[in-house]
């Protein structure tokens, strides 16, 4: 089986879900994890979760030492801008990994190997273009990408310079560079890239066309035991997916939930104690 490493640098206090997300990290026992952090909080790391306790300026300190040019970190959101070279600037911590990679942590896993499978993994380079789950082959070609120079496509030295951020970590940044060296990419969308710009849940996609990514359609998540089921109802009837992961961005979320292992659903802006039938 390939290996993989996610890398999180993370600095500030974590939301209040953070919980919620560990808890989705241990049941992907097969998938390590890296989070760089000041957090001082006291969680139940899981073993697949290498925690690294340091400084933004320190970590500043170590990215630095790669480039001759003054790079721009002012705050920890720009270090999205960064995720492209983290093959580079972690070299010696993913040494030992067949795929490195970064996601985000407003969160909720389900079965990731369910999705990446090794079949996939032995056939790419890239595995999804966005910032909140991607993942790179772990060779010189894909972690020295970010410093090729293409024309008309924005150059690394100057998003490392300034302190705007550019997205670097998708587009117009690394998923266009991928595109312009031929690199053997996939995007596997069974995942939910929910719309910050609705209070309802709906999903957002770059590619497909799905009838379940509407304000017309209800629908919700539930997660149990490392699975995640996108549960939708449409004419009086649900209809059952599983997903490989939710994204909550910019949602303020109630975490209501006392018994992670009891399951739980997802609905906008709340995680809620429910059993299943109850909600079927």
């Amino acid at each position: 089986m390939k290996s993989i490493c996610l890398v999180i640098p993370f600095f500030g206090k974590f939301h209040n879900y953070f919980n919620l997300w560990l808890e989705s990290v241990r049941h992907n026992k097969n998938i390590n994890f890296l989070i760089i952090t000041d957090n001082e909080e006291a969680y139940d790391f899981p073993d697949n979760v290498k925690l690294v306790k340091t400084s933004l300026d320190i970590l500043k300190e170590k990215i630095q030492r790669l480039y001759s040019f003054k790079i721009k970190i002012d705050t920890p959101y720009k270090l999205c801008d960064f995720r492209p070279a983290y093959g580079d600037i972690f070299r010696e911590e993913l040494a030992e990994f067949d795929f490195w990679g970064y996601c985000d942590v407003d969160l909720i896993f389900g079965d990731i190997r369910k999705f990446v499978t090794n079949e996939i993994l032995e056939q790419y380079e890239k595995i999804n273009l966005h910032g909140h789950f991607s993942l790179y082959k772990n060779n010189e070609k894909m972690n020295l990408l970010y410093k090729k120079n293409f024309k008309e496509l924005i150059d690394y030295k100057y998003v490392f310079q300034h302190n705007w951020s550019y997205h670097f970590d998708e587009y117009p940044g690394i998923s266009f560079y991928c595109q312009q060296d031929n690199v053997m990419t996939i995007d596997i969308e069974q995942y939910a890239d929910m719309s910050w710009l609705n209070h309802k849940f709906i999903k957002k996609y770059d590619k497909s066309e799905r009838l379940d990514d509407n304000s017309d359609i209800e629908q919700i998540f539930y997660w149990k035991d490392g699975k995640l089921l996108n549960l939708i109802k449409d004419n009086g009837q649900v209809k059952i997916e599983e997903f490989m992961y939710i994204h909550l961005q910019k949602r303020k979320m109630v975490n209501k939930v006392q018994d992670i292992e009891k399951g739980y659903f997802i609905v906008p802006n709340e995680f809620i104690q429910l059993e299943y039938e109850q909600a079927i």
